[in-house]
């Protein structure tokens, strides 16, 4: 019998495969931003529901007569979240920015919005 390799795409590597990876292209010369990107991506995504469950202890926390508030500021939350993914992968990918920059960009302006949230509620 004969064992085939498998080939594995970039993104479906763990973070130890995937940097192991990086390393060898990187000796190779080729360019590696958009790999470092969904390396740091594999990070910030997963952080991003503890991100999301804070901003869900802000909106709790204002009581139940301001639900239709809550979830449209949810949902505003949730997609400034995604644009901003997408707009710091893309600039990742250019190397207009950092990798680690572009892939925890949205986390960081998450964290900003919670922080904001807070402060405007205990004011």
């Amino acid at each position: 019998t004969q064992v085939t390799q498998e080939i594995r795409q970039p993104l479906e590597m763990n973070l130890r495969e995937l940097k192991a990876h990086i390393s060898q292209l990187e000796q190779l010369q080729n360019p590696i931003a958009p790999l470092l990107v969904r390396w740091h991506l594999k990070l910030a995504i997963p952080f991003a529901s503890v991100i999301f469950a804070c901003l869900g202890v802000v909106a709790g926390t204002r009581g139940l007569q301001q639900v239709s508030l809550n979830l449209g500021v949810s949902l505003l939350t949730i997609f400034i979240y995604y644009l901003a993914l997408t707009i710091g992968t893309a600039l990742g990918d250019s190397g207009t920015l950092p990798a680690w920059l572009g892939a925890w960009m949205p986390n960081f302006l998450g964290i900003t919005m919670g922080l904001g949230l807070m402060v405007y509620h205990n004011s």
